[in-house]
């Protein structure tokens, strides 16, 4: 009894077997080349296909449908070919299809969170030094950043819904000044013992660049009404480390 047995069986994890005969239209398939393998007939979608066959079949049996969430581009041509497959392209934008199930409560939150941009940007500019960041041209430091603007440019996607509160995510580009210090290239003198720079000066600048996060936050509210909409939390999603380049080396030839 291993710790993946325990976890198995905590989280209601269904294993579907493969069953030979599923070869047969898998073949079919490859010799076609139709989804997911393509014109390039691809061998290594085998894989891919003999997995989506046994789900298929499972929801023959089940007479139900099955969410698809992966961004291969030949699972996708294939999830669009058959009817039991419903593809999404990440995470989020499947839990934003179930908890948009609800029609009027999703809808009142994708008009509510807007109205709070203001307050989201303040718990936000708080919520940013926390991540990571990292001088990226340079033999330095990033001593500090402070977020100076949100610009969203994705849609508003409902990650979880209950009927008083909600985590929705807003894909957006932000801008932020960061105070960086580093070994001036330009000056020093070179040890060839040691083969090291002697006495090179810092350099302190401030510099602005932008990178792109998930903005995710919490609210709060009681029965659809306006005033009791409440921000109650906000984070990033993302990959943590941000790249930080100093002036020097800013922009990249």
């Amino acid at each position: 009894f291993t710790q993946l047995d325990d976890f198995i069986g905590k989280a209601g994890i269904l294993i579907l077997p493969v069953k030979t005969e599923f070869l047969v239209p898998v073949l079919d398939l490859y010799f076609k080349r139709l989804p997911p393998f393509g014109l390039g007939k691809k061998k290594a979608e085998f894989p891919d296909a003999l997995a989506l066959e046994t789900l298929k079949e499972w929801c023959r049996q089940k007479r139900c449908g099955v969410a698809v969430i992966t961004r291969d581009e030949g699972i996708k041509a294939a999830c669009a070919e058959n009817e039991p497959f419903h593809y999404f392209e990440n995470l989020s934008t499947y839990l934003d299809a179930v908890a948009s199930e609800n029609k009027e409560l999703s809808a009142f939150i994708r008009k509510m969170i807007r109205r709070y941009d203001d307050e989201i940007f303040e718990e936000a500019k708080k919520a940013f030094p926390n991540l990571g960041f990292y001088l990226d041209d340079q033999d330095g430091d990033v001593n500090s950043v402070e977020l100076t603007d949100v610009e969203y440019d994705g849609n508003i996607q409902i990650l979880s819904l209950a009927a008083d509160k909600a985590i929705i995510e807003m894909p957006a580009m932000l801008t932020f000044d960061a105070e960086i210090s580093y070994d001036d290239p330009n000056t020093g003198v070179w040890d060839s013992e040691d083969k090291v720079m002697l006495f090179q000066e810092t350099v302190d600048e401030t510099v602005t660049r932008s990178t792109h996060r998930r903005v995710v936050v919490e609210v709060s509210f009681k029965a659809l009404k306006r005033n009791s909409f409440k921000i109650r939390h906000v984070w990033f999603e993302g990959q943590q480390d941000i790249s930080v380049e100093s002036n020097e080396g800013w922009p990249y030839k």
